[in-house]
């Protein structure tokens, strides 16, 4: 048991170290201009080895998109579960303010949608979007859960997203020179008075 453990923790180190040699590259010189020789150069590993844990540069490229969008959902649930119990305000600050400097530690979210690549095939076309879609519903259940209204909220959480979006590209074209906790500062002065207006609105419509 002992023997398995320690070998399946060899794999998880691998296959991280794999990802982040790989977004390194890709960020550096694209999808297209990056090869699996560049990628177990960068990693310190032999090519035997990364085929031991990945098929092929295009499913290893899959599985960056993966994890970077992975890391920032599960954020998203994790920071909205701990902070069920706040009052509103505090909360709404402090999801925006999380999911925001999100960036700051893994922009490579950026990256995929600023240097577009026509070798991206349908698969990781489809995760995209599929990714997308899913944050989405996640911003639409939060806002319903804190008393939007449903029919409001998926178009509010567009809203939020959109303009975050801007300024995000915004820092990261600037050279990412001043801190995200001012855009999520902006980001929150922006909106929140319109969620509370939105709020009460819906219990008054619902009294």
């Amino acid at each position: 048991m002992e023997k398995m453990n320690k070998k399946k923790l060899r794999a998880i180190k691998m296959r991280k170290n794999l990802i982040e040699a790989a977004k390194f590259l890709f960020r550096k010189n694209g999808y297209k201009n990056t090869t699996v020789d560049e990628i177990v150069d960068q990693a310190l590993i032999s090519k035997a080895t990364f085929y031991q844990y990945f098929k092929s540069k295009e499913e290893l490229f899959y599985r960056t998109i993966e994890d970077s969008g992975h890391k920032l959902y599960n954020l998203f649930i994790n920071i909205r579960e701990k902070t069920k119990n706040y009052p509103l305000e505090k909360r709404l600050r402090t999801i925006n303010y999380y999911i925001i400097t999100f960036f700051e530690r893994d922009h490579y979210l950026i990256y995929l949608d600023v240097y577009r690549d026509s070798s991206y095939n349908s698969k990781i076309i489809e995760y995209k979007k599929k990714f997308a879609g899913m944050f989405a519903d996640l911003m639409e259940e939060f806002f319903i859960e804190i008393g939007v209204d449903k029919k409001d909220a998926r178009s509010l959480g567009f809203s939020i997203k959109g303009a975050a979006y801007y300024q995000i590209m915004q820092w990261f074209f600037d050279g990412k020179k001043e801190n995200l906790k001012l855009v999520a500062r902006h980001i929150h002065r922006q909106f929140y008075p319109f969620i509370l207006h939105q709020v009460r609105k819906n219990k008054k419509e619902m009294s």
